[in-house]
């Protein structure tokens, strides 16, 4: 999700009296609605103008940026040092393995199929809460998740643009196992987040996740020809980081 987007998601979360559940659908209704655009927009920068794993490493390190600033000045909360491992693993599985391989199996396959297959995301994290925390999975929950998959059996079924071949079939894996990880991240998070102000976890899990990313994006960064990107494509940058 994009950085600015999650910083005033979580203030809009904070604000007024409003029913914390309807905040919460609203919330994640516009994130979803900007965050969809990234299927299209970081297809335009992939792979001719920088690689997924540079990308990444941009991203990270300017969402770091971004949140280690904004809390130092205004939250500046400490944290357990129990809760470490927590949000490290938290780092691995939201921010590292994640992003990565999403952005990976996106430069390989088509927005489209991306799209659909990160529809399976509420069926993973149901099933990883019931692993992980023993959450009930009820009737209710069962009936949500099948209506949202209405639309990704439409586009299955009758869209023009959805298509599993063997020259998507590795980037379509990616983007399932990116929408796994991001699952248990979900989780996982979920008691740090209760326990924590938003933004304080979301610094830590960022802070963790660029160990990971580093080593990983550093060669796809070094490789950039920043001079011979059009306007259009710093944008595209733009959007995407940011």
């Amino acid at each position: 999700m994009p950085t600015v987007l999650k910083l005033g998601l979580s203030y809009f979360a904070n604000f007024g009296a409003m029913n914390k559940i309807v905040k919460a659908h609203i919330a994640l209704f516009i994130a979803n609605l900007i965050y969809g655009g990234n299927y299209t927009v970081a297809k335009e920068l992939m792979p001719d103008y920088i690689m997924p794993f540079g990308i990444i490493l941009i991203r990270v390190i300017a969402a770091l940026f971004i949140y280690s600033v904004f809390t130092y000045f205004f939250i500046n909360e400490k944290i357990d040092k129990k809760d470490y491992l927590k949000l490290g693993i938290c780092g691995l599985f939201g921010v590292a393995i994640n992003q990565l391989l999403f952005f990976k199996g996106l430069s390989i396959t088509t927005p489209i199929n991306a799209a659909v297959i990160m529809t399976t995301n509420p069926i993973l994290v149901l099933i990883a809460a019931s692993i992980l925390i023993k959450e009930v999975i009820t009737f209710q929950k069962i009936v949500g998740i099948c209506l949202g998959a209405m639309g990704a059996i439409v586009l299955i079924l009758f869209g023009n643009n959805f298509s599993l071949g063997s020259e998507t079939l590795s980037g379509d894996l990616m983007v399932f196992l990116n929408s796994m990880s991001y699952g248990a991240y979900l989780v996982l998070v979920k008691p740090l987040m209760e326990k924590y102000h938003p933004l304080t976890v979301i610094k830590w899990v960022f802070c963790f996740g660029a160990l990971f990313v580093i080593p990983v994006g550093y060669d796809d960064f070094m490789k950039v020809e920043w001079a011979v990107m059009p306007a259009s494509i710093w944008g595209a940058l733009a959007y995407v980081v940011i």
